[in-house]
């Protein structure tokens, strides 16, 4: 009972020094955290764009297995084959097929275009913001 006691009168705490200690390294950790994250969201629309222009690039191919062409392939016709395209606005998908040859897929998402241009079997996929975000010095993801 005398140590409950003795716990409860007692005046323990923090003392100023410690106080002031912790206000001190909170801002300072902040400082190194927050810049770290702000990023990310430019990163994560840049990932979205990728997958989405890749798995137009999967539709088209198979719309070209299906009819022997790229002509005729629309965002509704690679939507009916892989329906993860109805999360993409129209806007932002690009579709311009070339006939027998190839095929150039674009998708915007934030400020950066990622585009797969397939033309005589050889794709190549490019960015539009250099440097940016998900997107390489190069221009080429």
């Amino acid at each position: 009972m005398r140590t409950i006691r003795h716990r409860i009168t007692g005046e323990s705490g923090f003392t100023l020094v410690e106080v002031l200690t912790v206000c001190l390294i909170i801002p300072i950790i902040a400082g190194i955290a927050i810049p770290s994250f702000l990023g990310q969201k430019g990163k994560a629309s840049d990932a979205e764009a990728k997958s989405a222009v890749r798995n137009a690039a999967a539709a088209i191919e198979t719309f070209h297995a299906d009819t022997g062409s790229y002509a005729g392939a629309t965002k509704a016709a690679l939507t009916k084959i892989e329906p993860s395209l109805n999360e993409v606005a129209d806007a932002d998908l690009t579709v311009a097929p070339n006939g027998t040859v190839g095929y150039t897929l674009a998708v915007k998402l934030g400020g950066n275009e990622f585009t797969i241009t397939k033309a005589n079997g050889i794709a190549t996929r490019t960015c539009t913001v250099a440097g940016s975000g998900g997107c390489p010095a190069g221009g080429r993801w």
